[in-house]
């Protein structure tokens, strides 16, 4: 089981990862009056996807290898992972603690 984990955590950029969720709170907090759709939640999905691939982008042609191919399988797994968690998991735990809270 540890060996299944290792090699997820090898197979993973958390820089990648790191740079998705914050564009995720970028996009909410800074992001409110633009709109690439009338629905709010594909909205926020959209611009999510659109902010994290703009800083992931830059991030990856600062430090690509070219001779390693194997980190852009990296990348895009990370990326991928990473949108994912943040929709499924880290939006709807942030709204839950809004509405604890009532923020």
């Amino acid at each position: 089981m540890e060996q299944f984990f290792d090699t997820i955590l090898n197979a993973v950029d958390f820089i990648i990862i790191g740079i998705v969720l914050v564009s995720g709170f970028f996009q909410k907090m800074y992001l409110k009056g633009f709109y690439l759709s009338k629905d709010s939640s594909y909205d926020s999905a959209l611009k999510t996807l659109v902010v994290s691939a703009v800083f992931s982008s830059i991030y990856i042609l600062l430090i690509k290898n070219p001779e390693n191919v194997t980190n852009w399988a990296k990348y895009f797994l990370s990326y991928v992972f990473a949108t994912s968690l943040y929709e499924l998991l880290i939006n709807p735990f942030t709204n839950w603690i809004k509405k604890k809270t009532g923020q």
